[in-house]
């Protein structure tokens, strides 16, 4: 998957969908509100063997609303549960584009957050892999909990490259 500046930098986002009812509208609108500048983003989700026949009915009813911002937006189930891990790995089979990222169907993603990541990356050709902070937030998103990198480095903005 080399780099080509002449190409439209193409990013498809692996999204394991599981128990997430309560936050999946939340994570749909980040998608919507995300500027894509010249990216091409194709949103998957895994269907990680939902039981709950109101989280399906939310999944079956908005992923296909997608299509008119992101045409390529795919999804795929599997029977049983079997965890984020293998749902991402699921993703990560099926991934065609130059950059893959994992985002969990209970985030939020900030405006700018995929056009800056991929922005880094070309900008960086000699790095092969980038990784950003997170906030956790409470329930009514205006608490944070917890602002640190992904091994646990603290107090960094969210989506700083180490």
């Amino acid at each position: 998957m080399g780099r080509n500046r002449m190409k439209i930098p193409t990013v498809d986002l692996i999204v394991p969908v599981c128990n997430c009812a309560d936050y999946f509208l939340e994570f749909i609108e980040s998608l919507i509100c995300l500027d894509r500048g010249n990216l091409r983003i194709t949103p998957i989700f895994i269907l990680d063997g939902l039981e709950n026949e109101a989280e399906k009915d939310l999944i079956v009813n908005v992923v296909p609303n997608l299509r008119d911002i992101y045409p390529e937006v795919s999804a795929c189930s599997l029977v049983h549960n079997m965890g984020p891990s293998r749902a991402r790995n699921l993703g990560a089979e099926k991934t065609i584009s130059e950059y893959l990222v994992w985002c969990d169907a209970d985030d939020i993603l900030t405006k700018d957050s995929l056009t800056r990541r991929v922005q880094f990356m070309e900008d960086n050709p000699e790095v092969d892999f980038g990784y950003g902070s997170y906030l956790t937030f409470r329930g009514d998103f205006k608490e944070v909990v917890k602002n640190q990198g992904p091994w646990g480095e603290p107090n960094l903005k969210p989506f700083d490259f180490m």
